[in-house]
């Protein structure tokens, strides 16, 4: 509001009430902005200059929670083109991250070993979108007459 030149009460006034309406609370607007820009407001009518202010306020100051979840694959070819076969493998595997809200990336950990690596906004999805993307490698590199196995977690070999 300050940097609009305008009071709290001005501020409830022009758009705090039109936010509480439309998304329940002021916070979870602001998360919105954070997570979606300007398509979080497209919806609702707000003078630009709020809309700028908005967007602006939401970008350096909400984090939008996140979890963070790894699983381990390990997949094996012994066919003469076994290399090709793992990394349609695990190409395909990666096709499993569904949507802007979710980040997976896999990483080679040793042979035959890879691990997978989710970030979601909720533990949910993440644990969907990893069990997804094992499964997929999995059943990719059984057409190849392959096999592999998926690891919630691996167990420290020295204990």
């Amino acid at each position: 509001a300050n940097n609009l030149g305008k009071t709290l009460e001005d501020a409830y006034k022009e758009v705090g009430f039109t936010l509480e309406e439309h998304f329940g609370e002021i916070y979870g607007a602001l998360e919105e902005i954070s997570l979606l820009g300007e398509e979080a407001l497209k919806d609702i009518e707000i003078p630009e200059d709020w809309a700028r202010e908005l967007i602006k306020i939401a970008g350096e100051n909400v984090t939008i929670p996140t979890v963070e979840i790894t699983g381990y694959v390990d997949l094996r070819c012994f066919e003469t083109d076994g290399v090709e076969a793992i990394k349609d493998a695990l190409i395909k595997a990666r096709e499993e991250e569904t949507n802007d809200e979710v980040k997976l990336d896999i990483i080679y950990v040793g042979s035959p070993r890879y691990r997978i690596k989710v970030v979601a906004p909720e533990y949910k999805i993440a644990e969907d979108v990893l069990r997804k993307a094992a499964n997929k490698a999995i059943e990719v590199i059984k057409t190849h007459d392959g096999d592999g196995q998926f690891y919630r977690e691996i167990k420290d070999e020295k204990n």
